[in-house]
């Protein structure tokens, strides 16, 4: 039998921010004024979420083994942070799973080398469907689905009659999709359950990222001023470009807050789920061009 053990995780110095070394971003220090001049609101309260363990009940771990048909004796390693089971073929590896209940995390793909017989492929609605039903299955709450899923992906194959040469056909031998988290209608951005089906509808990859949250207090939502003090201070951090560099024109004169969008973040949050709220920033560089970049700076006042 497989047990994941359930312990709650408190701040043991007040509610703590999550909003620390999170991959692409950097720290932000402005040193020209910033003015805020966003005309959406945020919400006036938001809520503050304690994480605790994800204890995946017996029926979940019973539904991901059947679905990846694996047994206990196919297990290869497990501790209280990570179980993981393998299937091999002729020695190589041809299915995985990886269940986290501390990350609420589960992990599986199995590959397909066989693409002679294509069949049963859902349809895009139907793997829709078929992906809110999994979730359900794995315990996510389907009513924190952001209302639209992600665009139906679909794998193909082709085949040439030679090496650079004429195609002779194009078949799909994969739909699937992506469901994001919403908490209280604001987007979770570490939250999501990316599913693909193939013949017959069987999953043949799935990635659940979705921790147990629970509702720990309200906050008064910072106020513009206060926002942009946290801005000021230091307290917030600026979203790189692709190279991985700082994307604040060096040239700024002034930073314009043209738009704050609400959005939550698990990642890298032991203790507790803040809200936050990226920010576009219009730089005024001087010339009729502007440039424009995103900040993430908390909208918790008491946040530390």
């Amino acid at each position: 039998m497989i047990r994941a053990c359930l312990t709650l995780a408190l701040a043991a110095a007040g509610v703590r921010s999550s909003l620390a070394n999170l991959s692409g971003m950097g720290p932000f220090h402005p040193t020209v004024a910033v003015t805020w001049s966003a005309t959406n609101e945020l919400p006036p309260i938001v809520t503050i979420y304690k994480t605790v363990l994800t204890n995946f009940s017996q029926s979940v771990l019973s539904n991901i083994m059947s679905l990846a048909s694996f047994k206990p004796v196919d297990i290869v390693s497990q501790n209280t942070n990570l179980i993981v089971f393998e299937g091999r073929l002729n020695n190589v590896l041809v299915r995985s799973l990886k269940i986290s209940p501390t990350q609420g995390t589960i992990e599986y793909f199995e590959t397909q080398t066989n693409y002679s017989t294509i069949h049963g492929v859902p349809s895009s609605d139907k793997t829709v469907n078929l992906a809110f039903n999994y979730l359900f299955m794995l315990s996510g709450d389907t009513n924190q689905v952001t209302p639209k899923a992600k665009a139906i992906r679909e794998g193909t194959v082709e085949t040439y009659n030679k090496p650079n040469g004429d195609m002779l056909s194009n078949k799909m031998y994969s739909r699937g999709t992506t469901l994001y988290r919403q908490l209280d209608g604001i987007q979770e951005k570490g939250s999501f359950m990316q599913i693909d089906f193939g013949n017959d509808a069987k999953v043949n990859y799935l990635s659940l990222h979705w921790r147990l949250l629970l509702p720990f207090k309200l906050c008064k939502t910072a106020t513009a001023d206060e926002i942009v003090g946290f801005i000021n201070n230091g307290r917030s951090l600026i979203y790189l470009d692709p190279t991985g560099k700082n994307a604040a024109p060096v040239r700024a004169k002034t930073l314009t807050i043209t738009k704050a969008t609400p959005v939550y973040r698990t990642r890298n949050a032991p203790d507790f789920v803040l809200a936050f709220s990226d920010l576009e920033v219009v730089a005024d560089i001087g010339t009729t061009n502007e440039e424009s970049f995103y900040v993430c700076c908390p909208i918790c006042p008491e946040s530390e």
